[in-house]
């Protein structure tokens, strides 16, 4: 019984498989081209959505970093990469120059803390003049 079951099983698949396999060789080239279009479309529609999922995750996690971080470390200019104030969800202009020159403000305003405002021959004279008087 089985036997006779796969004997048919075969005799079917010999006579009806063989037109499956024929039937892309009986298609026009006009559809052989719009087959091969609808694929190539559907494989750029999945590129644009695994690229557009990425941007959204890449600025979830931006945005979750963002607020995770302290008040000190958000003022803190840093000297290369995206300035936050600038590439924030609304955009905004970003300016020439604008972190270079506020991180060599950031750093003219520890040397002032420092106490080295004037420079050493300014002091020095100053100090002479003392001992004159």
């Amino acid at each position: 019984m089985r036997n006779a079951l796969l004997l048919l099983g075969l005799l079917c698949w010999s006579v009806y498989g063989g037109d499956v396999w024929a039937q892309e060789d009986s298609m026009s080239r006009s559809e052989r081209k719009a087959v091969k279009r609808r694929v190539k479309d559907a494989a750029k529609a999945e590129k644009q959505a695994n690229k557009e999922f990425e941007k959204n995750y890449k600025e979830l996690q931006k945005r979750h970093y963002k607020h995770q971080q302290t008040s000190r470390e958000k003022n803190f200019i840093r000297p290369d990469g995206k300035d936050e104030s600038v590439s924030g969800r609304e955009g905004g202009h970003a300016k020439d120059n604008v972190r270079k020159r506020m991180r060599k403000g950031q750093q003219k305003a520890r040397r002032n803390r420092d106490g080295r405002a004037i420079p050493w021959w300014r002091r020095v004279r100053l100090r002479r003049s003392w001992k004159k008087s």
